[in-house]
């Protein structure tokens, strides 16, 4: 059998769907069809807490600094 020799039908129909299936799961891999990631992972296992106190003292110095720093009003340049 040479390379010109026109293949029989079957083989050519089966050619024919193997570059199918080549072309279609080649499609569904760059569309993430058939990702190894899950689209919905486990959180469970990388849940975080974290827990710091808060400085009341610091936060009131900041409101108290922050009141009067707003109430007279900002120099504009179009005066």
């Amino acid at each position: 059998m040479s390379v010109y020799e026109p293949l029989p039908m079957n083989k050519r129909v089966a050619a024919v769907v193997i570059l199918a299936m080549v072309c279609i799961v080649a499609y569904g891999f760059s569309k993430g069809w058939f990702g190894s990631a899950s689209s919905s992972p486990e959180t469970e296992g990388t849940k975080v807490s974290v827990s710091q106190p808060l400085d009341e003292e610091g936060v009131s110095k900041d409101v108290a600094q922050g009141a009067e720093v707003t109430k007279s009003p900002a120099q504009s340049a179009v005066e």
